[in-house]
């Protein structure tokens, strides 16, 4: 048994519950959905003047187009004609004004086990009228979302905490289950998703030339300059997202910090899937601690 729980960019609108069984608000049309698979990985190559074959230099994963039929038990056309304008309402593309940032809504797959409950990016494309206007009984319509990051990620947040007075911590909802962990230099962190999992790391108290290490990779991030109680540094490595930013604890004012960013030793790198030994050190460390969030993310999620 699965529910799908389609939540509108329009925060306003109502929730759709799509359900395997028919005590769900709409049904999920067996062997309707599609999408949910791993999105095929497409090599990027070049070769320079002269070179007997080609380099391989990347991977890019395009966004996930997900399709799926919903039907609903309506005794009547008039109980269709509200199911069918509950649908449109939440189902209703969206204008992005010329170089803003589309809203997106989100997607989540329960499958009612002990597997983590998923959530997916996305943005309404399509919504098919009925396949038969005058169909009472179980109408169907098609859906049709694109999402522009492929990746299904666990619903719930991932916290690692470092030493440090936590006062000035990430603040973050309290009713999420944490994986908290004791507070240390350093951690093995464990990613359960099949794909490397960005994270954001807020790290407060006071020192000077902060590093985050992934000491199994090799790689590292490194801001130069002192950090006091006044100000946490945050850092991102999401992507579209990446930032190194000073936030005022008090008013919440962000300043940019990207040019103490060491781009000669440093890259916003990823949790890997698996084991990695993650380290936060300072040049001068007074009361440096730091909150890692994140979340791991799939390739695919079936209903």
């Amino acid at each position: 048994m699965s529910t799908l729980v389609w939540q509108p960019p329009d925060r306003s609108v109502d929730p759709v519950v799509v359900g395997t069984d028919r005590l769900a608000p709409f049904l999920l049309v067996p062997g309707s959905a599609a999408g949910f698979a791993t999105n095929p990985a497409t090599p990027e190559l070049r070769q320079a003047p002269g070179q007997p074959g080609e380099t391989p230099r990347s991977v890019t994963v395009r966004a996930r187009v997900v399709t799926f039929s919903v039907a609903a038990d309506c005794g009547s056309v008039a109980e269709r004609v509200a199911r069918s304008r509950e649908l449109g309402t939440a189902f209703a593309s969206t204008e992005t004004p010329v170089g803003g940032v589309p809203t997106l809504g989100s997607l989540r797959l329960d499958r009612h086990d002990d597997s983590p409950v998923l959530e997916l990016l996305a943005l309404p494309l399509r919504l098919s009228d009925l396949r038969d206007d005058s169909q009472v009984g179980l109408p169907v319509w098609d859906v049709e979302l694109v999402a522009p990051f492929p990746y299904w990620q666990e619903v719930n947040h991932r916290l690692v905490r470092f030493d440090g007075s936590a006062s000035a911590g990430l603040e973050l909802p309290a009713d999420l289950p944490w994986d908290l962990s004791s507070a240390t230099t350093e951690h093995v962190v464990y990613n359960p998703g099949d794909v490397p999992a960005p994270f954001v790391v807020a790290v407060y108290g006071e020192g000077t030339s902060v590093v985050l290490a992934n000491v199994t990779t090799g790689e590292e991030i490194a801001v130069a300059g002192a950090v006091d109680p006044a100000a946490r540094l945050e850092i991102s490595t999401v992507f579209g997202d990446k930032r190194v930013e000073l936030v005022d604890v008090v008013t919440g004012q962000r300043t940019t910090a990207l040019d103490r960013y060491d781009r000669a030793t440093s890259v916003f790198w990823r949790l890997p899937r698996g084991e990695s030994l993650v380290r936060l050190s300072a040049a001068a460390n007074t009361s440096i601690g730091a909150d890692l969030v994140w979340r791991p993310r799939y390739a695919s999620a079936e209903p």
